[in-house]
């Protein structure tokens, strides 16, 4: 809260505050209920924080598991003497 205590300031200026700076609402809330708790302005902000939205809670993404590739059906050719692995695409690499 920005050093704003309610009890210095009648109903409409405590009122007028809380509209410039709507993230004070609930500590404005709860210094006037632990202070004057004037019952007007108490049900006015009561209703107020009530209707303010939540900002979102950032979460944790969801781990990934990756299973190994099974390499079991890899192809292997000879090329002039020389051992190569046949890639998914049917290309060829050196073994």
């Amino acid at each position: 809260m920005s050093e704003f205590n309610p009890a210095d300031h009648k109903v409409d200026e405590v009122k007028a505050h809380v509209e410039e700076h709507p993230e004070d609402a609930k500590a404005v809330l709860e210094a006037e209920k632990s202070g004057e708790n004037r019952v007007t302005l108490v049900g006015h902000l009561e209703e107020l924080v009530a209707n303010q939205p939540e900002a979102p809670v950032p979460s944790e993404p969801a781990a990934v598991t990756v299973a190994p590739v099974d390499q079991s059906d890899v192809k292997t050719d000879q090329v002039f003497g020389k051992d190569y692995t046949v890639t998914a695409d049917r290309g060829y690499r050196r073994s």
